[in-house]
């Protein structure tokens, strides 16, 4: 593309996250949610883009049908032995809540697989050694040197040194559920 749309996905990029103080502080008319929340955007009802996309979650979807998608899909790779589903893991409320309601509702027998941040925080390490306690856990930790290549790699040419641990999310479950079958 053109140098003007480099300057301008590189200003936006640059500015996602960024905390502008408005004006005036409004809150959505449903939620508590305020204008000063980078990325929120307030319609003419005073409803909020969070409020709106809620919206279309609950009501644009049929959730009963959706289950029975889940159900015959879960249903097909069900096995007597071993583990029968992957979930990509961190150890957070997320990853916890899928692995259990797979185990509790579903009687599903998962796996979880996390790809290894390139630093533990020390709340991270005590979360992801208690999920631990819950759950089968498989942790792919790559060679450091490698890593932190790989990172300057993609802070030099993408701008983004997060890169590899992005890719290694989305691979390391993907390679564990093949080389398991």
């Amino acid at each position: 593309w053109t140098p003007e749309i480099e300057a301008r996905v590189r200003a936006e990029a640059r500015s996602l996250d960024e905390q502008r103080v408005p004006a005036e502080v409004r809150m959505c008319v449903r939620c508590v949610v305020t204008n000063q929340r980078p990325r929120i955007v307030f319609d003419a009802e005073g409803v909020c883009s969070a409020c709106r996309h809620w919206e279309c979650k609950t009501k644009g979807i049929d959730w009963k049908a959706r289950e029975g998608e889940l159900l015959a899909l879960l249903e097909k790779h069900r096995l007597a032995n071993g583990y029968d589903v992957i979930v990509p893991a961190s150890g957070g409320k997320d990853s916890g809540f899928a692995a259990d309601t797979l185990r509790r509702k579903y009687g599903m027998h998962p796996l979880c697989v996390k790809f290894a941040p390139f630093m533990y925080t020390d709340i991270g390490r005590q979360n992801w050694e208690a999920f631990g306690q819950h759950f089968d856990t498989v942790e792919i930790r790559p060679r450091g040197l490698l890593h932190r290549k790989l990172a300057r790699l993609c802070f030099e040419y993408l701008g983004d040194p997060f890169q590899p641990f992005v890719w290694g999310q989305l691979a390391a479950p993907m390679r564990v559920a093949a080389s398991m079958k």
